[in-house]
């Protein structure tokens, strides 16, 4: 189907909605994924949502666990990829309020 993609976007009407796979190929999905959300700003929750210092989200954005973190100068971060996955897995799924965190934070633009 990959082989297709683009075949269909040239067929592609402006103002109409896609052809079915656009919304049902895996393939396409994974493309997306690799040629637009990895690389671009991807909103990820209001920063209403993370009040309070350590308050945390951990979202599924593809194949990818992000972890954001109001951190104590009050500026929401992510936790960098680099983080080994065991350490991720002791954070629950959702959000939540974890304290301080004693792993590095990048700042992230909101």
């Amino acid at each position: 189907m990959h082989d297709l993609l683009p075949d269909m976007l040239a067929r592609r009407t402006p103002g109409h909605s896609l052809e079915r796979p656009f919304y049902t190929d895996p393939a396409i999905y994974a493309a997306d994924l690799e040629n637009i959300h990895y690389r671009e700003w991807l909103f990820a929750l209001p920063a209403c949502q993370l009040t309070k210092t350590g308050a945390y989200a951990r979202l599924q954005v593809g194949a990818y666990n992000v972890v954001l973190v109001r951190g104590s100068d009050g500026v929401i971060s992510r936790l960098p990829q680099l983080v080994p996955p065991p350490r991720l897995g002791d954070l629950p799924e959702g959000s939540g309020h974890g304290g301080q965190a004693d792993l590095p934070l990048s700042p992230v633009d909101l």
